[in-house]
């Protein structure tokens, strides 16, 4: 399938979305901006709007992995605004996005985490824990915890040491829970642990800086897979073990590495 000739196929078919259009048509502004993770029907409507009625567009990458493991919506944006010198790398040599349209301003978010690294925000958490931290969509899980609550039984230099586990706070409610009751060395992220028991996973889990950093300061280590708080992690100066089997036998989505 060509891809362009496909969507520019879609678009003549269907139009753009009537109150989007209206909207931005009233507001009339010298510019449209919007944050953007991959393609999203609500933006992609958005700069369908901004281009018949000649506005310029600016989409700001939210995420380190949304050029990477993602696309740029189609119509395209007019200009981009990226974290790193690397994201604008990733999005001129696979995107072919044209440099001269890329501007590099960093991320406020990830500065935060610098300002943080000597906070001390009080956790509920006592005993000392190795930061077990989840990717989006995982299966399986149970397999590794598992070997984690036995590898750490045996080993007596990490006796009184818990692993404990953060699920990320959007994944998916169509995967199983496991049961932690079972587990000696495996504890649960007090901060999550309504939406674990209630498997209710939105944009209401994520907590402040303060708790991340203080989440990621305190533990011994992290153990997790290709994730954002890699880079929060690194920032605050942890050890990390990054997780990398193959997926196709592990785990039902190809996010390790």
């Amino acid at each position: 399938i060509n891809e362009e000739k496909y969507t520019s196929s879609f678009y003549k078919k269907n139009q753009i979305n009537k109150k989007i259009f209206e909207f931005v048509k009233n507001l009339n502004p010298d510019i449209g901006i919007y944050y953007a993770q991959g393609e999203n029907h609500g933006f992609i409507e958005f700069i369908r709007a901004c281009k018949k009625l000649k506005i310029k567009t600016v989409q700001i990458i939210e995420n380190w992995d949304n050029l990477s493991a993602k696309n740029i919506s189609n119509p395209r944006p007019d200009f981009l605004v990226t974290l790193s010198k690397q994201q604008k790398d990733i999005a001129e040599k696979i995107h072919k996005f044209s440099s001269d349209k890329i501007f590099v301003l960093g991320s406020k978010k990830y500065d935060n985490f610098f300002e943080l690294r000597n906070s001390n925000y009080q956790l509920e958490i006592k005993s000392k824990y190795i930061l077990f931290l989840e990717g989006w969509v995982w299966t399986d899980q149970e397999k590794m915890f598992d070997a984690l609550d036995k590898f750490i039984s045996k080993e007596k230099m990490l006796n009184g040491i818990k692993i404990l586990y953060r699920p990320h706070p959007l994944r998916n409610e169509n995967y199983n829970l496991v049961n932690l009751k079972k587990y000696k060395n495996i504890i649960l992220d007090p901060q999550m642990k309504y939406a674990y028991e209630n498997n209710y996973f939105n944009l209401k889990n994520i907590p402040n800086e303060k708790y991340y950093a203080s989440l990621i300061k305190n533990a011994e280590m992290i153990i997790c897979g290709p994730t954002s708080m890699i880079l929060e992690s690194l920032i605050l100066k942890k050890k990390i073990l990054v997780l990398a089997f193959k997926s196709k036998d592990y785990y039902s989505n190809y996010n390790f590495i």
